[in-house]
């Protein structure tokens, strides 16, 4: 599994796509479109971050320029102490939730390095 690496207070955003088995077993994007919200679980932490897709939340998904299962993570604005920099990677939960869904679906994880550079 790759890590993801994200750099705190800088522009890094990690863009991922949501993907199932398709009747032949064959992954395919998924359509996020009557997704209501999205959860990143950092479980070691016991920190988890919600988003409903607003301009400044930290996931956002099915926007105009965006590919079919498309979703972005956008934590530069996380806090340091909610989110300590290491280099041991933190393993993130994503969580979808839809009408299909109410109590949100554990659609995958990811391994997300956390930095802080400072350039001042």
């Amino acid at each position: 599994m790759a890590i993801e690496t994200i750099y705190l207070s800088n522009e890094n955003i990690i863009d991922l796509i949501l993907k199932s088995e398709d009747d032949d077993g064959v992954l395919q994007p998924q359509s996020l479109e009557s997704v209501f919200e999205i959860k990143l679980h950092f479980s070691e932490l016991n920190l988890t971050l919600s988003s409903n897709n607003g301009e400044t939340d930290v996931v956002k998904w099915d926007q105009v320029d965006y590919d079919t299962g498309e979703i972005r993570l956008f934590l530069k604005d996380v806090d340091e102490e909610d989110l300590p920099p290491r280099h041991t990677p933190y393993v993130v939960y994503i969580v979808v939730y839809d009408a299909t869904n109410p109590d949100g679906l554990v659609w995958d994880n990811i391994l997300v390095r956390v930095k802080l550079l400072d350039l001042s």
